[in-house]
């Protein structure tokens, strides 16, 4: 499960990926202020500590990974934000933002 860690405010995923048993809803993310951050041994696929690099994120309307280097997807009309371990599309959810806190706002 996801925790906040403040100052600056970040969302923490330190728990290991359960699709049944370890999805987060988040209701109250900033973008402006928040951050997003992911334990590298859990998501290991993002390579070593560090900002995500562009290649490894995508946002669309499937929720699938466009080619290899797609780890972490932003389904952008269910709110869905997904860790893609391979950029096979496993789809392992790893937490759900409220409608409200979409990307971009």
């Amino acid at each position: 499960m996801a925790k906040w860690i403040e100052p600056p405010a970040a969302l923490v995923f330190t728990t290991a990926l359960n699709a049944s048993t370890n999805v987060d809803h988040i209701t109250d993310f900033s973008v402006v202020a928040d951050t997003i951050q992911v334990d590298n041994a859990i998501f290991a696929a993002l390579g070593g500590n560090g900002t995500l690099t562009a290649d490894q994120f995508v946002k669309n309307t499937t929720g699938l990974a466009g080619d290899g280097n797609d780890h972490i997807i932003y389904e952008t009309d269910t709110g869905w934000l997904t860790y893609d371990s391979n950029g096979r599309n496993c789809r392992c959810r790893c937490c759900r933002r409220a409608c409200h806190c979409r990307a971009g706002r």
